[in-house]
Parts: structure tokens; C-alpha cells; sequence
């Protein structure tokens, strides 16, 4: 993660001797990184690194610091192979699984199921504006599994009969979960079709005050007087999941937010 080496380049940077002057560069870097509209997961990893730092001699500060940016680095590199297998399990032989994203945590959920054996098909929507459908379904004829691709349009049509709704959050609040345009329409529809909704995230991904905003024009050379500008992310009530996949199991949304509060009080502070 980019940001995390920008902290660590200033830690590890030789002209530095006084505790002050560290502190100093490390919240302007603070501040300039978090200017730029991080997701979550990117401001959830510089307040574990930066939270609670007491240490007042440099040597001792460094340390701190070079373990945490450590520590926070393990956490990415690790959460998703965590993921990867709990989502898995979620997936029975026989089953038919509908997805949404392009996301590659959830082509490697459908790859370790794969590789235990499990015989099941998939039904996916081409995804607006970003059009990464035909990329998914591309990557799932390359590992044999049988995937039925349907426009967007198409939503009620892909969902009949299907057995599992599994999707990659991009934030979650404490109500509300947030994803790619087209999230909370699947999740309404799934809904009232009483169909179970799990979506993967890493607990990083948590903001009790994440708005996530990132307007796109999607019509470039349209004619005068139409507007084309969208957010590319959409909130949905975290009460229509039945469950978050995470590194830390498999929780409603209600006990995935006390799961956090026992284990990452820090994201709390």
C-alpha cells in the first residue's frame, strides 16, 4: 500500500534524530494523504499506525512505528487469503451463485471453490459504467466454471433460482453498507426475493462515517443540456445482508460491528 511506504520512507529517513520533528512530517504526510479521499481501508491503516504513539526517544519511536507499519502491511497481505477461504465455504455443490463484481477477491472465492471440488454455476450482470462484465465472465470460463452473463437490465432474469447473492463492499458504516453503482438495487431485489446476501470486505473497510463519493461523467460528448454525472457508489441498508465475509468470519452486520469493537477498539477511538 502506497501510503503505508510514505510513512515508512519518513520513518526510516537518516537526517531525523528528534521525536518533535518526526511527528512533525508524519502528520503533514498524514494530512496530504488524506486529502486525496482515501477509502477506508487506506485510512484505517494511518490511524493503527499513528494511534496512541507515546514513545519520546527517537530510537524507541522508530521502532514503534516500523512495527505497526509492519503489522498493518501483514494485515493486508493476509486478510484476502482469509477471505478467500471463508467465502468459499459459502458456496455448496449444486449451487447456483449470482455476483456483481469484478472485483478479483471474488474470482478467487469461486477459484478456491473450485479447487475443492465443488460443482456450481454462476450468473453475473454486466456492471455499469465500468463494463467489467464480459472481463468477469471471461476469468470464470478460464477456470471451467459455468456463468451465465446477463445485461444490466436483465437483473430479475439473473436472479431466478439462484442460491447465494456474493459481492465485494467497498465501506461499511454502522447502518449502512456501500458498494459499485448498481449494489443497492441487487440488494433490494435479493431482498424481497428472500434470496441470502453475503458480501466480502476486509473489517478495514469499516467507517462509521464513510460517504465514499467519486462522481464520474459517464457521457463525455452528450448533447447540450443533458447531465451525465454520477456517483460511482451506492449506500444500502446493511439490514438486507445476511452476512459480511471477513478476515474475522462470517457475522450478521450487527456482530461483525461488536466483533470489531472487541478486536480493533482502536477504529472506535
Amino acid at each position: 500500500m502506497e501510503p503505508l511506504k510514505i510513512v515508512g520512507d519518513i520513518v526510516e529517513n537518516p537526517s531525523i534524530h528528534i521525536p518533535a520533528e518526526l511527528i512533525k512530517k508524519l502528520r503533514k504526510a498524514k494530512k496530504d494523504i488524506l486529502n486525496t479521499n482515501p477509502p477506508p481501508r487506506t485510512k484505517n491503516a494511518l490511524k493503527y499506525v499513528f494511534y496512541g504513539l507515546h514513545d519520546t526517544n527517537i530510537a524507541g519511536l522508530k521502532s514503534q512505528l516500523r512495527h505497526r507499519l509492519h503489522v498493518a502491511a501483514a494485515h493486508f497481505k493476509n486478510s484476502g487469503a482469509k477471505i478467500k477461504e471463508m467465502g468459499a465455504k459459502k458456496i455448496k455443490t449444486g449451487a447456483a451463485v449470482f455476483t456483481y463484481s469484478s472485483d478479483p477477491l471474488i474470482i478467487e472465492i469461486f477459484r478456491e471453490a473450485k479447487k475443492e471440488k465443488k460443482n456450481f454455476k454462476i450468473s453475473l450482470i454486466e456492471t455499469q459504467p465500468g463494463l467489467g462484465g464480459k472481463d468477469t465472465a471471461a476469468a470464470l470460463s478460464k477456470l471451467n466454471l459455468p456463468t451465465r452473463y446477463y445485461p444490466d437490465l436483465a437483473l430479475l432474469s439473473a436472479l431466478e433460482r439462484i442460491d447465494l447473492v456474493l459481492l465485494k463492499a467497498t465501506a461499511l458504516t454502522e447502518e449502512r453498507v456501500i458498494g459499485e453503482t448498481g449494489f443497492a438495487l441487487i440488494l433490494e431485489t435479493a431482498s424481497r426475493r428472500h434470496i441470502p446476501v453475503y458480501v466480502c470486505m476486509d473489517s478495514w473497510d469499516f467507517d462509521p462515517r464513510a460517504e465514499f463519493t467519486q462522481l464520474e461523467d459517464i457521457w463525455r460528448n452528450k448533447p447540450r443540456g443533458v447531465t451525465s454525472k454520477i456517483n460511482l457508489f451506492e449506500k444500502a441498508d446493511s439490514r438486507q445482508i445476511t452476512g459480511i465475509i471477513s478476515e474475522l468470519g462470517i457475522h450478521s452486520p450487527f456482530l461483525f460491528i461488536e466483533e470489531l469493537k472487541q478486536k480493533n477498539k482502536w477504529l472506535f477511538s
